[in-house]
């Protein structure tokens, strides 16, 4: 069993807890024999809305939350979601 730090019991015990939703996109690459993930872009500034998230707890691995299905809305006014914009969140490709 793992202990909880301090600073995260006390969050937990708080009346009026802070949650944070942030949104990360890992681009996937080809690197010429397979497949592999690029570092992660912080689109949290994009998100418009997200849907209500069900999490299920009951997963087989240590702190393993999974979800079935969410949606994003985004917004994408400057275009910074669209292939080859290099001045866009994945940048020139």
């Amino acid at each position: 069993m793992r202990t909880l730090s301090s600073a995260l019991s006390n969050g937990l015990q708080s009346a009026a807890p802070r949650y944070f939703k942030r949104a990360e996109l890992f681009p996937r690459v080809w690197n010429g024999t397979a497949y592999e993930y690029g570092p992660a872009a912080d689109i949290t500034d994009c998100l418009l809305s997200v849907t209500p998230i069900k999490w299920k707890l009951d997963g087989e691995g240590y702190g393993v939350w999974n979800y079935s299905n969410c949606t994003l809305t985004l917004r994408n006014d400057r275009g910074q979601f669209r292939e080859g914009n290099a001045a866009g969140v994945f940048g020139a490709s």
